[in-house]
């Protein structure tokens, strides 16, 4: 294709990612924030959303109660404590080493707690992804983009993620021991962490991964000096009761779990199906993401690589937790600028941008196709990486 009408189609696609983006922030922010007394949000909900999940979590370690996070019932009777009313299914999920970092924000008086919690991962994801692709225009974007502020005003740490896979990507090649810390900082959600470790075994990258087990043990030992060794019994036992809850509720969140075992579940499988169709997909994953990082040294490659497997080796991952797919696309956007990405990979940028303004529809469904886009993205990218396609072998 002659590079002015790849421009052309460029700029139609920065028109594409930035209109909706500007709409859905608009809209988006105003029910992040009380306009009510301390708590309430103009549509009479506690602001927040999941927010409140960690804010809890912060309060209850600095109360000396960091063991109980995972207990149910210690955990709503403090919600009601702070909040003054019942709450009731929000559940605290992440390990140990993440009460560490967010016990400073139970310092804070919910709504100040609130606004730290919301800028700071913004601003830091935003300066990362400058870092990365030093294009402000991706930066912007990133930071404004639907699925960022789907996140933002669902108070959940899918930015957080999302600036640790930056940072991943940006300390990658010249840092490896940077990016072998990061590999497990990810691991604030255990079941999302797989994928980055995975990469540093297909490139035989043994610094990062020395750094990788060194941080993880500091880190271990620190939770366990502060919180004592019990506190990894309790997290496994409350992990235990939440799994059993999340995967045989009479009720699945299926609209909310782009997962190909929820999406097996919702269409009547067995669980023993839906656990085997679930695992084929994660070995056909773990296959396409090793032949994509062999094939080539294109970081936007890896990077769409990555962020898809990360997406598709987990059985329990939320809509949110898509966030990871906004590093590819925003080191997508200077070849969209500069007339040299390829239509493929513009089509599957401008398809996940969109995915929260399909909610509404997802929920009437009452399923969610994610895992289906995923897969095809990363089929496309895998095919797109081998020796003999048209795929780009360069970093420019």
């Amino acid at each position: 294709m002659h590079q002015s009408t790849q421009r052309l189609m460029g700029f139609v696609v920065v028109i594409l990612l930035a209109t909706p983006s500007l709409i859905y922030s608009y809209y988006g922010y105003g029910v992040l924030f009380p306009v009510e007394g301390e708590f309430i949000n103009r549509n009479g909900d506690i602001a927040g959303g999941d927010f409140l999940v960690f804010y809890n979590a912060a309060v209850m370690t600095l109360e000396g109660a960091a063991s109980a996070v995972w207990d149910h019932s210690a955990f709503e009777a403090s919600l009601l404590n702070i909040y003054g009313e019942k709450i009731n299914q929000l559940h605290f999920f992440n390990p140990p080493v993440a009460l560490l970092m967010w016990a400073p924000f139970g310092l804070l008086h919910h709504i100040h707690a609130l606004w730290l919690w919301t800028a700071l991962p913004l601003i830091i994801l935003g300066w990362l992804i400058f870092r990365l692709t030093d294009s402000w225009l991706a930066a912007g974007l990133t930071v404004l983009s639907p699925l960022t502020t789907y996140t933002a005003v669902a108070g959940q740490t899918g930015i957080i993620y999302a600036a640790l896979m930056a940072g991943f990507m940006l300390t990658y090649e010249r840092h490896p021991t940077k990016a072998g810390s990061i590999a497990v900082l990810v691991a604030i959600k255990p079941h999302l962490a797989l994928a980055m470790p995975f990469c540093l075994l297909i490139d035989r990258n043994w610094r990062a991964l020395t750094a990788m087990a060194a941080t993880a043990i500091m880190l271990s030992t620190i939770v366990s000096l502060v919180f004592g060794f019990d506190i990894w019994l309790s997290f496994v036992e409350g992990i235990r009761y939440h799994s059993d809850s999340f995967f045989q509720a009479a009720n699945p969140i299926f609209d909310r779990a782009p997962s190909f075992l929820m999406l097996a579940l919702k269409f009547g499988a067995s669980n023993v199906v839906a656990w085997s169709i679930q695992i084929l997909c994660c070995l056909a994953t773990l296959l396409m993401l090793t032949l994509t990082w062999r094939s080539t040294d294109d970081s936007l490659y890896r990077a769409f690589a990555l962020a898809l497997s990360i997406c598709l080796l987990t059985p329990k991952i939320m809509h949110y937790d898509a966030m990871v797919l906004l590093v590819p696309i925003a080191m997508l956007i200077p070849r969209i600028e500069r007339g040299t990405s390829e239509i493929s990979l513009m089509l599957l940028a401008v398809l996940i941008w969109y995915l929260p303004f399909f909610e509404p529809t997802f929920k009437a469904l009452d399923y969610h196709p994610g895992a289906l886009v995923f897969f095809t993205g990363l089929i496309v990218i895998t095919v797109r990486s081998l020796p003999g396609t048209f795929a780009k072998q360069s970093t420019t």
